[in-house]
């Protein structure tokens, strides 16, 4: 990971090696569309279960995405329409921000608007993650929120996510910074204090529980809390560079 002093920088072993995200502690959620099984091309995706052993599984009973193969580097993914596809793993405090967390999500955008939402856990007052594919200057967000609403902190970096390309999005906050990736790229650091945490569920397919919905394929997401150390964020993106064939940066 390049371009911020905090978390090194390099990407070394562990490609196509034996790496398991299961190797590095605080494993909160694991979802690996390349796991799924009983289903075929464009078959409804109610349950899409956690691989961190945490049993967090995402499911939906009436409006779901559909589980779609050889997308991206030959491997499947869970395929939302934009439109009402959604799946939700139920609220967890260990899922909450506190002093430190990781987000990595394979994702990519299928929609020119000028938001797309991926994952959320917002209830429209606070939230504890969100983030956001958008066409243009911001290929990701990651917001934060306080209890003075004045003090939400956003970090985005630059580039159309709409570019028909798979991305690794990486979100970390330190407990006094938030920084957002894309490709081993960050942002600069947005600082901010302790955060508000909250209740709601996490969403897939809209950042919200409003309508901001997303058009996304997305092939894999990793919880982590606390943040791993820089080495073990460099051997998880070795892993997305050789298991989905996405370069960092």
């Amino acid at each position: 990971m390049g371009g911020l002093v905090l978390l090194g920088c390099g990407n070394v072993g562990n490609v196509g090696g034996a790496f398991s995200p299961r190797s590095i502690s605080g494993l909160q959620l694991w979802l690996r569309a390349d796991t799924i099984s009983g289903l075929n091309d464009a078959d409804s995706v109610t349950t899409w279960s956690d691989e961190s052993g945490n049993g967090r599984d995402a499911t939906e009973a009436t409006n779901r995405p559909t589980y779609e193969t050889n997308e991206i580097n030959s491997l499947p993914i869970v395929k939302f329409n934009g439109v009402n596809d959604l799946l939700t793993v139920s609220h967890n405090a260990d899922l909450n921000a506190g002093s430190g967390f990781a987000v990595f999500v394979v994702v990519k955008s299928l929609a020119g608007a000028a938001n797309s939402g991926v994952m959320g856990k917002w209830n429209n007052t606070n939230w504890a993650l969100l983030i956001n594919a958008v066409a243009a200057t911001i290929e990701g967000q990651a917001a934060v929120r306080q209890a003075d609403p004045a003090a939400s902190r956003l970090a985005g970096t630059g580039g159309d996510m709409t570019d028909g390309a798979a991305h690794l999005m990486l979100l970390l906050w330190d407990g006094s910074n938030l920084y957002a990736y894309r490709d081993g790229t960050a942002s600069a650091a947005t600082t901010s204090g302790a955060l508000s945490e909250d209740t709601t569920d996490i969403f897939l397919g809209r950042y919200d529980n409003g309508a901001t919905w997303g058009a996304v394929d997305i092939g894999e997401i990793a919880i982590y809390k606390p943040q791993p150390s820089a080495t073990q964020i460099d051997s998880f993106e070795d892993y997305v560079q050789s298991k989905w064939n996405i370069t960092m940066s």
